[in-house]
């Protein structure tokens, strides 16, 4: 059984890969990242107009594709592998890594920070993730930041989060969300870029991670924030 399915993920990896190669770059006026107000980054198009964003394995080789649709729905290749797989978004060498749940989250983050921001698709594959980073950069620290799902019974980003945490001893950065943008249905970071302006968000994340001197007493939320000047 293990063989069959080693070898099921090996033919959706190449499948994944032929389809990344052979679709066009996207572009921003893309209806998900003008919604978004981001840039298309590594992302590329199908021809149904749905974005491409390749999901790899720690050594960067593409084992599967999230499908993107202009509404925001998102799809895997179906029977392709999922765990430990990420999106990379390249930034700062030296600084510590960012890891997110999607690429909305991601983009914006490193838009805010210039870190290094490591897409895990989901709550569930934060922790998968966290491991394979920390394994293969052990002097490199880690962020993890987290979706806020306060309205579910159970808040997965949080939890999600806190279990990659646990596993590598990351720092977690999470949304400072006003009890209005909770109502207003605001969940992550995007969402702040996107209430806020960018702006506002630089400043909330790089007071947060160390990297600027606060202007004034900041709201941080949680125990594991309290350290997180000590990342970089």
């Amino acid at each position: 059984q293990e063989q069959e399915l080693r070898a099921q993920y090996r033919a959706i990896a190449k499948r994944a890969y032929g389809i990344f190669q052979n679709a066009e770059a996207a572009t921003a006026n893309h209806p998900y990242l003008e919604n978004k107000q981001l840039p298309a980054g590594d992302l590329r198009i199908d021809q149904s107009g749905n974005l491409l964003m390749p999901m790899a394995n720690d050594k960067g080789f593409i084992e599967n594709i999230q499908t993107i649709h202009p509404d925001g729905t998102k799809m895997f290749l179906k029977d392709g592998k999922k765990r430990g797989l990420m999106h990379v978004i390249e930034g700062d060498p030296k600084g510590p890594m960012i890891i997110s749940e999607g690429y909305s989250t991601g983009q914006s983050l490193h838009m805010a920070s210039g870190l290094t921001v490591v897409v895990a698709l989901d709550s569930g594959n934060l922790a998968p993730v966290a491991e394979a980073l920390h394994k293969k950069h052990p002097d490199r620290a880690l962020v993890i930041a987290a979706d806020d799902d306060h309205a579910k019974r159970v808040n997965a980003g949080i939890k999600g989060a806190e279990r990659a945490s646990e596993l590598t001893g990351a720092n977690i950065l999470r949304p400072d969300l006003s009890d209005e943008e909770k109502a207003n249905g605001l969940t992550d970071f995007n969402d702040i870029h996107r209430e806020r302006g960018i702006e506002a968000l630089k400043r909330f994340v790089t007071e947060q991670l160390g990297m600027s001197k606060p202007k004034a007493k900041s709201r941080i939320l949680g125990r594991e924030q309290q350290t997180a000047g000590m990342v970089v």
